[in-house]
């Protein structure tokens, strides 16, 4: 019906005469240059940044294997000791120390015992050990406000600290860095402040015979002769310590049973 209306047979269908509607194969390329970069953009921007484009295209690029090796495998542990042990005592082979001396009435951060039997008081200070008699607290001595000077029973080199009796009040327990100059625990028998008094004002027997070389031994370590077991002997005696023993805390537990 239609065709009829503009004059055309039944069944004829008009074809344009005009000139071709087409485009050129070099605007298509262009087009789709265009749209792959376009898509390109966006999926670089879209996705998460593992998916790079080496990994779009599925290319196995992985890195290199680090070159560096462990620094622990250049040392082996496996045997022991790592070392022989080298002889070596913190009370003398080191420049020695200078001496200083002076009187104090109070100190802070002091450990301190009292004996269960006698009632003495054992305490540390700066490094060494000191004890006071029973008297030193009496109600006399309290009342008269008179000072009692404490004992020295263990000086030197060394630092001695955290002094405690033992349950019957026969020894003590401390620690200390004598010798390899590594704390330790040691034991000494107690026989009292008196009798462990090392002043030389109050020394008799070995310890007096010890303290009448101090000067000229001392003078020997400073100048680098190496001491002898028979002036180890005597310092030990000066410093109170010649019948120590160093021990183990599960060693003093079982002696205490």
């Amino acid at each position: 019906m239609g065709n009829e209306k503009r004059g055309y047979p039944t069944g004829y269908v008009p074809v344009p005469t005009g000139p071709a509607n087409t485009i050129s194969p070099r605007k298509t390329r262009f087009a789709r240059t265009a749209l792959l970069v376009v898509s390109a953009v966006l999926l670089s921007t879209l996705l998460p940044t593992s998916w790079t484009s080496t990994r779009l295209l599925n290319l196995d690029i992985s890195a290199p294997e680090p070159s560096f090796t462990q620094p622990g495998e250049q040392w082996k542990d496996d045997t022991w000791p790592l070392r022989e042990h080298t002889p070596w005592d913190i009370s003398t082979d080191f420049p020695y120390p200078r001496l200083l001396e002076y009187d104090v009435t109070e100190g802070t951060w002091l450990r301190l015992d009292v004996n269960p039997k006698t009632g003495e008081i054992v305490f540390d200070m700066l490094g060494d050990l000191y004890c006071l008699p029973e008297t030193a607290y009496s109600r006399s001595a309290l009342a008269s406000d008179a000072f009692t000077r404490a004992v020295p029973i263990l000086r030197g080199v060394p630092h001695d600290s955290d002094p405690h009796f033992s349950p019957d009040g026969s020894r003590i327990v401390f620690r200390s860095d004598a010798g390899l100059g590594v704390e330790n625990i040691w034991v000494k028998p107690w026989t009292g402040c008196s009798a462990m008094d090392v002043r030389p004002a109050h020394a008799t027997g070995e310890l007096l015979d010890a303290l009448a070389v101090k000067g000229d031994e001392e003078d020997l370590l400073a100048s680098g002769v190496a001491e002898t077991e028979e002036r180890k002997r005597r310092r030990l005696l000066r410093e109170g310590r010649h019948d120590g023993t160093s021990v183990s805390s599960s060693q003093f537990a079982r002696s205490l049973l």
